[in-house]
């Protein structure tokens, strides 16, 4: 047994393995357990300032840290299948190599030389050697990533990447870090592998490389253990300066952008947060960047201000005064500016200052100030930012607290909405008819009205554009037709339809938004209504995912995915071809706000003869149309027409048809086409319009 305990210990002694401290055996443990706590301080009281501004915000209504197994996998999704961050290709390959090849450095080099140094010397043979190789990998990768984030800024310089020089200074200090620890290695190897384990040396590649590179210079042994040890104490002083840095620096994203990815709301994207007791509150919506919740104001944080999201803004891509990023932005300026500091007062204020009012000095103007008028009315609530954001970070919310502030407090908002609002409150829709002429179009129609008969099976809510608008009462009673061609036992609600609240919510009148949808909750109730379906995605949008907070519980389906049901039980059964070619439009509130892609596409791919053709952004890329968030009955005055900018890029294509399923959309194309000149010979039509035409 002594025998064999002998050769196995032999055996160790003769396989490569990790020395802790080489040529630094005297100070390199002073260095490191001396700076450790040091560095660990300063890290740790950059996020502690961090976490006191965040504190100062109002509370967060929604659970954050609930579900916890589902919230890892919020983590475990990105890290293994991050889709968004590679939506911006090279952007995500450079991000993505410089974040797995620091998971590998931090992992298998620092953690388990920790290990190796502090608890069990386990680094050694087969262990050893796999180690090198997957080191030298991971530090390649971020080489590699580093120099393609290099030519992205500084080369292609994509528009909605800022040109700062604290970017700059990150990419070339990670730089630094690996590139002298692939030098330290190249002076170590020839006096220790290469010496002992010859064989075993390949797996350091890298710094086997860089060790001819050394030799070339011709460096004798004394001058290579001087190199090697200044060298050791650099690498280390800025790999411990960089760490000690994040807490100070936009790169406090790696974890504020994780824990918001692992916080992220699990609530539907198209709902929005109702003003709670509102009758009894003292102040509506937001003024002061405190008076957003801890979790909006740790938003700021995680952001790295890559641009997706102004990328693929719409009122951004057409020359509009609003960015997302921008937002982001002025609000965490702000955050800093008045959580982060001693408050301004006006005893230390300039003098004319300290002549204001006290409240004025220590906050600006937020709305107006940090972040322009015209910015918040732009915004469709399309959803388009929070899609692409690779760390959740919502907007719109952000964006519609300010609005119910200048709506409810300040009565500060487009001059238009003025007839909305007046619409509303008296006529129950925002057309300013008389509400006793909602189901006039359908005259003549053998349809069943709830206050006569309400032994349906479902509700039919055709929506203020529906029973009001001209070109959509053509929608509205196609559909009815298809519903009694299919045997649907439904009715409607007649005089008693109102609008749904959708339109004065989005604007930011919460107050009679909330009128409005107590008012239709009451009416259901009164019908026994269970189950809805509607031809406006933005009706459907908000029974679906915001009555449930009023009590207001029901099952909601739109159109396109009642008319696909029908199709597939063969009730609906179309057969004659309908020939052209046609592009169907993703409507952002069917669409990117509720997951609705299949069901139009299976309507168009069951009717023969179409030419179905997809639009260059479509499904969750789609552009929107312009006329969410309220944008229908506002002007649009600034840059180009959003309207016109889908529609143009439609043209493109050379369709004979442009298909949506949503009465905005179908308006704002109807538009469209007029200002290309094109309503001649493209049409602008619902799905439900193209199926009628084949049965």
């Amino acid at each position: 047994r002594n025998h064999m305990w002998r050769n196995f210990l032999l055996i160790l002694d003769t396989m490569p393995r990790k020395v802790d401290f080489w040529n630094v055996e005297k100070l390199g443990p002073i260095v490191v357990y001396g700076l450790v706590p040091v560095l660990t301080f300063f890290f740790a009281w950059g996020f502690f300032k961090r976490w006191k501004m965040w504190k100062q915000g109002a509370p967060e209504r929604e659970k954050r840290i609930d579900d916890i197994p589902k919230r890892i996998g919020f983590l475990l999704k990105f890290l293994f299948t991050p889709q968004r961050m590679y939506q911006d290709r090279l952007a995500g390959i450079a991000h993505g190599l410089i974040m797995y090849g620091f998971i590998v450095l931090f992992v298998l080099g620092a953690m388990m030389d920790a290990v190796n140094a502090n608890v069990v010397h386990y680094i050694s043979g087969w262990i050893y050697v796999v180690q090198s190789f997957v080191l030298e990998i991971g530090g390649l990768m971020v080489v590699v990533g580093i120099l393609l984030a290099m030519v992205r800024r500084y080369i292609i310089r994509p528009k909605h990447l800022e040109q700062g020089n604290n970017a700059g200074l990150i990419l070339a200090w990670l730089l630094v870090v690996i590139v002298t620890g692939f030098a330290l290695e190249g002076l170590r190897l020839p006096q220790t592998d290469m010496q002992d384990h010859p064989d075993w040396a390949w797996a350091s590649f890298l710094g086997l490389a860089c060790s001819k590179i050394f030799a070339g210079i011709g460096l004798d042994r004394e001058a290579v253990l001087g190199s090697h040890e200044v060298m050791w104490y650099v690498h280390m002083l800025v790999c411990m300066g960089f760490i000690a840095y994040i807490g100070w620096s936009r790169l406090r994203h790696i974890f504020t952008g994780a824990a918001n990815i692992f916080m992220q709301s699990t609530k539907p994207t198209g709902e929005i947060d109702e003003i709670r007791n509102i009758e009894e509150a003292e102040k509506w919506g937001v003024s002061k960047v405190e008076e957003y919740s801890w979790k909006q104001l740790f938003d700021l944080d995680a952001c790295t201000r890559c641009g997706r999201c102004e990328d693929n803004c719409p009122a951004s891509a057409t020359d509009k005064p609003l960015s997302p990023k921008d937002v982001i932005g002025s609000l965490k300026s702000q955050m800093e500016r008045f959580l982060g500091t001693p408050k301004p007062t006006a005893a230390v204020a300039t003098e004319e200052a300290a002549a204001s009012d006290d409240e004025e000095v220590r906050d600006p103007a937020l709305i107006g100030g940090s972040v322009e008028e015209d910015a918040i009315w732009a915004c469709t609530t399309c959803g388009a930012c929070l899609d692409h954001c690779p760390v959740f970070i919502p907007v719109v919310d952000k964006i519609t607290q300010m609005r119910q502030n200048l709506v409810l407090m300040e009565s500060r908002f487009p001059q238009e909405i003025t007839n909305v609002f007046t619409g509303m409150e008296n006529n129950g829709n925002p057309y300013r008819i008389g509400n006793d002429k909602r189901n006039e179009y359908l005259e003549g129609e053998d349809v069943k009205i709830l206050a006569e008969d309400s032994d349906v099976d479902i509700l039919y809510f055709a929506g203020c554009a529906g029973s009001f608008d001209p070109r959509n009462q053509k929608v509205a009673k196609i559909f009815v037709g298809l519903m009694k061609k299919a045997g649907v036992n439904f009715g409607m609600l007649g005089p008693e339809e109102t609008c749904c609240g959708e339109t004065a919510r989005r604007i930011g009148n919460e107050y009679l938004a909330q009128t409005l949808m107590r008012q239709c909750i009451e009416t259901f109730k009164s019908h026994n209504v269970k189950k809805i379906v509607t031809t406006c995605p933005h009706c459907y949008n908000t029974f679906k995912n915001e009555y449930h907070r009023f009590g207001g519980e029901y099952e909601v389906i739109s159109h396109v995915e009642f008319l696909a049901q029908l199709i597939e039980q063969g009730r609906l059964k179309p057969v004659n071809p309908v020939q052209g070619k046609v592009m169907y439009h993703d409507s952002c509130y069917l669409g990117r706000h509720n997951g609705v892609y299949d069901a139009p596409r299976a309507i168009l791919a069951a009717i023969p003869g179409l030419d179905v053709a997809e639009f260059a952004e479509a499904r969750g890329d789609s552009f929107c149309c312009g006329a969410g968030g309220g944008r229908m009955w506002m002007e649009e005055d600034l840059g180009t027409r959003i309207n016109e900018k889908r529609v143009a890029d439609g043209l493109e294509d050379d369709p004979d048809m442009m298909c949506t399923a949503c009465p905005y959309c179908m308006t704002m194309f109807e538009d469209g086409l007029k200002a290309h000149n094109a309503e001649e010979k493209v049409d602008s039509l619902d799905l439900c319009e193209l199926l009628a035409q084949s049965l």
